[in-house]
């Protein structure tokens, strides 16, 4: 299992990182809209914090389009290689410059909302090789579709689906179930995570990774009782 932050602001992506236990970013376009810049270079920017996935969300008004903004956007990659690649040789030429230590950045993966026309899109993008993140899901005949299509995960919005539906645990519960059935490695990548409780509930619910917002991956690890514990341990010792 993966934890995700759910944010496109790079001080919020610099603070996750530093926590020791945050493996990617997903982003959307409100997200991105937060930032007030180029996404391209939002995205350069959290790739250079993260060494994980970072998702960014395809929204060109048709199919077509999509694919050249998905083509676009994953550009990025080939610069990140040739960051890379050029670091690297000036490190074999002078392995003990520490300026010139090897670079290891991040990978963009694309979300691609969930419609029957779409499905082209991902099955296209996931055979090249690119993580995929299905979107928008909200019924399990879309995550059936997904996983055909060769999604690397499915993207539902748990606390989303818990308020238009009723119940986003028993959501996410089937779609692993759906992505096990299929047998083609899909993985359900769960967010809309309101609060550490709803975290933790999803991961029982049988998803493989959560997404978050940087204030509820802060509070994941604290409780009031902790704090009395270390306080009373303290009072002890200097005694």
């Amino acid at each position: 299992m993966s934890i995700y932050l759910d944010s496109a602001l790079p001080e919020e992506a610099r603070q996750a990182m530093s926590l020791g236990f945050v493996r990617g970013i997903t982003t959307n376009p409100a997200l991105l809209a937060k930032v007030k810049r180029p996404a391209t270079e939002v995205l350069r920017e959290l790739c250079h914090i993260c060494t994980g996935t970072v998702f960014y969300q395809l929204t060109a008004p048709t199919v077509a389009e999509r694919r050249v903004e998905g083509e676009r956007i994953l550009r990025l990659n080939d610069e990140f290689r040739e960051e890379e690649d050029k670091q690297f040789a000036e490190w074999e030429k002078n392995p003990t410059a520490s300026e010139f230590y090897p670079l290891q950045l991040g990978k963009i993966g694309l979300k691609i909302p969930t419609s029957t026309e779409n499905m082209a899109l991902v099955a296209e993008f996931s055979d090249k090789g690119v993580a995929v993140a299905v979107t928008s899901l909200f019924n399990t005949a879309q995550a059936y579709l997904a996983c055909e299509a060769g999604a690397k995960y499915l993207l539902p919005y748990v606390n989303r689906t818990t308020r238009l539906r009723g119940d986003g645990f028993s959501f996410v519960r089937e779609l692993a179930e759906v992505c096990k059935a299929v047998g083609r490695g899909t993985e359900v990548l769960a967010a809309s995570i309101k609060s550490p409780e709803e975290a933790v509930k999803t991961l029982l619910a049988g998803a493989h990774h959560i997404s978050a917002p940087l204030a509820v991956l802060l509070a994941m690890g604290n409780d009031p009782l902790s704090d009395e514990a270390v306080a009373e341990f303290a009072r002890k010792s200097s005694v």
